[in-house]
């Protein structure tokens, strides 16, 4: 009997001896576990923070080199007064000057003619960044050679004058002009019927174009052999106002 009472206590002892091995590598499994976990999460912190750090830096070095291609300046004022002027631009297929900006007591103003009073707004100026702003509209501040020039877009605004542009059609100061320009086109007409031998008659066709200071009025010529051609008679306007035609293209 006591035989057995010592197998039973001997297999009680040997089952919680079991039980606290068990429990022991769970403990130690979960630890390092937990360990595991805990090195994970600072590698990853640690990622993630030199991830953002070189971010941060590829940006300064992105930044740093979009501002290196601007012209910047020290103050507002500086910029101010070193943008203030006259910028055309061009249409790139033709060169023609397509409109203009002026820029001037801070303020930006747009004109579509030589003779137009323009849309004026206001400008915001950003020295150090190389920029300024006219309503959403951005104009970057560039240089090419010792030339600035505005950058709107893929639109170039360089230095230049808005006699440049076209006149405004509509307007009574274009409609004079050209009617001053049509009877200086009409005496040479008139001239070359009398002098030239070779030509029986000159009929100018339409009221005529300008293009800045000049003008020009389609015309047909009839010779006295029997041809006939086509041209351009160009008066130009010098700065004193006098209209005086220039002579006779053919087509």
């Amino acid at each position: 009997m006591n035989t057995k009472l010592s197998k039973l206590k001997h297999e009680r002892l040997n089952k919680n001896k079991d039980k606290i091995e068990r429990e022991r590598l769970e403990q130690e499994k979960e630890a390092e576990r937990i360990a595991k976990a805990k090195v994970k999460k600072k590698n990853t912190i640690i990622g993630v923070i030199v991830g953002i750090a070189v971010c941060v830096m590829i940006g300064f070095i992105i930044d740093a080199s979009v501002i290196a291609s601007r012209v910047t300046y020290e103050s507002e004022s500086a910029m101010e007064s070193a943008l203030q002027g006259t910028y055309i631009y061009r249409f790139t297929s033709s060169n023609r000057p397509a409109w203009g900006i002026v820029i001037e007591n801070k303020k930006f103003r747009q004109h579509y003619y030589s003779d137009d009073e323009g849309r004026e707004r206001d400008i915001s100026f950003y020295p150090s960044r190389g920029y300024i702003t006219v309503g959403s509209d951005t104009y970057i501040v560039k240089k090419d050679g010792n030339k600035t020039y505005l950058l709107n877009g893929s639109h170039e605004y360089r230095s230049g004058s808005l006699s440049s542009l076209d006149r405004d059609p509509d307007s009574e100061s274009y409609k004079k002009d050209l009617s001053a320009a049509w009877m200086e086109a009409y005496k040479y007409k008139t001239m070359l019927e009398t002098k030239q031998s070779s030509i029986s008659s000159v009929s100018i066709n339409g009221d005529g174009t300008c293009s800045g200071s000049y003008y020009y009025f389609d015309c047909t010529v009839r010779h006295t052999e029997g041809t006939i051609r086509w041209g351009k008679i160009k008066v130009s306007k010098d700065s004193s106002g006098k209209f005086e035609a220039q002579g006779l293209d053919y087509d």
